[in-house]
């Protein structure tokens, strides 16, 4: 129920997005690989994408991008053995980037805040006390606030692609107690995509 709400609200977020084209023409898309450290929680790893639009054209500021975004990431430790366990970590957020030029080369050093909702789950074996039954499986799920703030760099590689790395903090915060609330850094590698429009560097 609380994966079909996290999709739901993505649906939602992505909604401006059908009427912003006429506005300006810059319309993008990030396609990345990430890393999460989850704190006590451990790590995850896996994919995400995000689109990003730029201001109307009547405030003429290149260096603001709204975004939303989303990730799938998992983990697996002690694959195949008794006590295997199953992590899953699903943040939404929606932001804004900031970007600098950094001579007259397509650089951009960026700088981005976001806030939204993240799902976890972590499946396993049954503990009853230090006795762990691994014919059983219990499943802990959580959902609550996320937030992040990255830094990274932007390359510009033609018109219609860029390649880009950022890293930064990311922290959620859940109300249960069998789960510590996820915080940690945050790692992410990936090519951005003109959806419309072109990299006004090569026009």
């Amino acid at each position: 129920m609380k994966k079909i709400i996290i999709i739901n609200i993505s649906l939602i977020l992505m909604i401006p997005l059908l009427f912003i084209q006429p506005l300006k023409a810059l319309i993008l898309t990030d396609i990345n690989g990430a890393y999460v450290d989850l704190g006590d929680e451990g790590s995850v790893s896996g994919a995400g994408i995000s689109f990003l639009w730029d201001l109307p054209r009547y405030f003429d500021n290149e260096k603001i991008f709204f975004y939303i975004n989303t990730m799938f990431t998992y983990s697996i430790k002690d694959r195949d053995e008794p006590d295997e366990t199953v992590r899953t970590y699903v943040p939404v957020s929606a932001g804004v980037e900031y970007r600098h030029q950094v001579l007259q080369i397509p650089l951009y050093i960026t700088c981005s805040a976001g806030a939204g909702v993240s799902y976890f789950e972590k499946q396993g074996p049954v503990y009853y006390g230090p006795y762990m039954d691994p014919s059983k499986t219990q499943i802990d799920k959580a959902f609550g606030p996320y937030a992040d703030l990255m830094l990274g760099l932007n390359y510009v590689l033609s018109g219609n692609i860029a390649f880009f790395a950022r890293g930064g903090y990311q922290m959620s915060f859940y109300n249960e107690d069998n789960i510590e609330s996820p915080a940690g850094l945050e790692f992410v590698l990936g090519l951005r995509i003109p959806i419309s429009g072109s990299f006004r560097s090569f026009e």
